[in-house]
C-alpha cells in the first residue's frame, strides 16, 4: 500500500503542466502540458517540432508546434497529421480549427510558429505510448512537413501520455 502511494507520487512529480485545474465557471477539468521539443538534428531543413498533450474532462488533444525560419504558413480546419508508428501502423488525425503562423523577429531573422491542435482518442494515445512514433507528417495549406522521432523522443512522449491520462 505504501509502495503504491509512493510510486503514484513519483509519477505525478515528473508531470509538468502549464494548467491543471478545475474551471470555476464550467466545472471542466483542464490539463495542459508544457511542450517537449523533438530533436532538431533529425530534420534536414530549418524547422523542428514540439509536442504536448492536453485534456478537457475526458477529451484529449495533441498539440504539435511547428517552428521554421523559412516562411509563414497556415493550417485549415481538417488538415491532416499522419503518425507512423514503429510497427508501420498509421494514425490519422485532423485539426480542430484553422491556425496561422505567428512571427518573432530579431536581428538574426524571423522565426515562424504554428501550433495546431488535433483531437485524439485514448486508444490512439495508448498505441503511441506502447509502440512509439517512427515519423510524423503535418499537412498545411501549402505543403507538408515531416520528421523522424528518436528513441529519446519516444521515451518523453510515453511520459507525456502517462501524465495526461492518469
Amino acid at each position: 500500500m505504501i509502495l503504491g502511494c509512493c510510486i503514484g507520487f513519483t509519477a505525478n512529480a515528473q508531470c509538468d503542466f502549464l494548467k491543471n485545474e478545475k474551471d470555476e465557471f464550467t466545472g471542466d477539468v483542464v490539463k495542459m502540458q508544457k511542450e517537449y521539443e523533438v530533436n532538431r538534428k533529425v530534420f534536414k531543413s530549418r524547422f523542428w517540432f514540439s509536442i504536448a498533450f492536453s485534456k478537457i474532462n475526458d477529451t484529449y488533444f495533441l498539440m504539435l508546434r511547428y517552428t521554421s525560419g523559412q516562411r509563414p504558413d497556415m493550417i485549415n480546419a481538417g488538415n491532416e497529421l499522419f503518425i507512423k508508428l514503429n510497427n508501420d501502423e498509421m494514425i490519422k488525425l485532423e485539426t480542430i480549427s484553422s491556425y496561422i503562423t505567428d512571427a518573432k523577429h530579431s536581428q538574426y531573422g524571423s522565426v515562424y510558429n504554428i501550433s495546431p491542435h488535433y483531437g485524439i482518442n485514448i486508444e490512439d494515445l495508448e498505441k503511441i505510448k506502447e509502440i512509439g512514433i517512427a515519423k510524423i507528417r503535418m499537412y498545411t495549406s501549402k505543403l507538408y512537413y515531416e520528421g523522424d522521432f528518436l528513441d529519446k523522443d519516444n521515451g518523453m512522449v510515453k511520459e507525456l501520455i502517462m501524465c495526461i491520462t492518469q
